[in-house]
């Protein structure tokens, strides 16, 4: 009678299946190793690609930018103008307050003179107030160009595969290929050709 021993019990079988699960144990860790090392990879940021922007040339030598700036000089000058009249009109109206200190009544006088005073504190609050209201105009038609500025450079920065922006002012020296500022400056020039300046005489009441 001949003794059958099960191919599960035969020696050399043994043998492969315990080499084989020693190979995957081996193996298991290398594996997860390496799904770790992706994922580490996929979770940091990418290497920056640093472009240069010359933010105060953009302003300078933008189109819109030197409208804004005429605008703001025209209405200065044109204030100014006024201020000069109404300065005259004030002297001349205390020329002859002071005249008049010598033939009217202590009462009808201190009258005059307080009707001067409101008169030219009132002109005082005008000027004051035109002031702010030009600078307010100035601020409101550079916010749009800066605007228009910030949507040029994300798209240059994208064209050039760009992922860090910095002011020229930051960067001692750079590689003129990382400039971004020509190109800036052509698209805020085709995109933003004007800009509206708020006439401030027209302009609602606004801070000191």
């Amino acid at each position: 009678m001949t003794l059958m021993v099960p191919a599960s019990s035969r020696p050399g079988r043994r043998t492969s299946v315990s080499r084989a699960l020693v190979a995957a144990l081996i193996a298991l860790p290398l594996l997860l190793a390496a799904q770790g090392a992706t994922a580490q990879q996929a979770s940091q940021p990418p290497g920056p690609v640093v472009g240069v922007l010359d933010m105060q040339r953009v302003l300078r030598e933008a189109g819109a930018a030197k409208q804004a700036r005429a605008d703001r000089e025209r209405y200065a000058s044109q204030y100014k103008a006024e201020v000069s009249e109404q300065e005259k009109s004030l002297r001349a109206a205390d020329q002859e307050l002071a005249r008049q200190r010598t033939v009217l009544a202590p009462e009808a006088f201190n009258e005059k003179r307080k009707e001067f005073q409101q008169r030219l504190a009132q002109f005082q609050r005008d000027v004051q107030a035109r002031r702010r209201n030009l600078e307010r105009a100035m601020a409101e038609a550079m916010s749009e160009i800066q605007r228009a500025v910030v949507t040029a450079t994300d798209e240059a920065a994208t064209q050039r595969g760009v992922n860090l922006v910095l002011y020229r002012s930051q960067v001692f020296m750079f590689s003129d290929q990382m400039d971004l500022t020509p190109t800036v400056l052509e698209k805020v020039n085709r995109q933003l050709p004007s800009v509206a300046f708020p006439d401030p005489a027209t302009m609602a009441p606004g801070g000191n």
